[in-house]
């Protein structure tokens, strides 16, 4: 399942999980950095806002307990995509902890295989480049900048969360955060600088870009 309920529609999900083994001299432990496309996220939905470990958690959890390694996640381009949704539909539930072990469980199950197949590279220099890109801001609506300040008073007036989500949704603002979000690119204007930095390891190479971006870009820039 690809979090369709949860996400609307999902054009392409990216099935690839990458793992980068750093081994170190003497004692030190290895390093792994695991790289998989699904979202972490928060817990209770709109209303609470309370992080949570997640799949991250339990696969650290899992991965260094089995390989002694000390374990990194970076996230691919999955804003879109909830992790309890990438596992059986009859776990797909975001309020239950359990199913993060479980995930947690089946990808260190495939680290550990990957873990186990790996082929060495050969070292090479460090590289950089960081570039600015302009992007459009598609929340510069004068009207909806204008609602955005009036859910954020409505909030202020001392409303809960849960009254101010109710309160928002109209409007097409979904909690009083996204109402300061949608103001504090209002007042930017049009336009946002976007850095785009790319870098290179020998022959293993990066691309980050500072935004919750779906699969479908991410897809892309692979």
């Amino acid at each position: 399942p690809t979090g369709k309920q949860y996400a609307g529609h999902i054009t392409e999900v990216d099935e690839e999980m990458r793992l980068l083994k750093f081994d170190r001299d003497g004692d030190k432990a290895d390093v792994v950095l695991v790289n998989w496309q699904s979202h972490p996220h928060i817990t209770g939905g709109f209303s609470k806002y309370e992080l949570s470990a997640d799949i991250v958690g339990a696969m650290r959890e899992y991965l260094e307990k089995d390989t002694g390694c000390l374990f990194a996640y970076y996230q691919g381009a999955a804003g879109n995509i909830n992790p309890t949704s990438r596992i059986a539909e009859e776990n797909a539930n975001t309020s239950n902890p359990k199913n993060y072990r479980i995930h947690g469980e089946l990808l260190t199950m495939h680290a550990k295989e990957a873990l186990a197949n790996m082929t060495a590279l050969q070292p090479g220099l460090i590289k950089v480049h960081t570039e600015q890109f302009t992007g459009e801001c598609d929340h510069t609506d004068g009207s909806l900048a204008s609602v955005a300040s009036q859910v954020i008073a409505y909030f202020e007036e001392g409303h809960t969360p849960v009254e101010t989500q109710r309160f928002a949704e109209p409007f097409g603002i979904w909690s009083v955060y996204h109402a300061r979000a949608i103001g504090n690119r209002a007042a930017k204007g049009k336009s946002l600088p976007i850095p785009i930095t790319t870098f290179t390891i020998g022959q293993v190479g990066f691309a980050t870009i500072p935004g919750e971006l779906f699969d479908t870009i991410g897809v892309a820039i692979k």
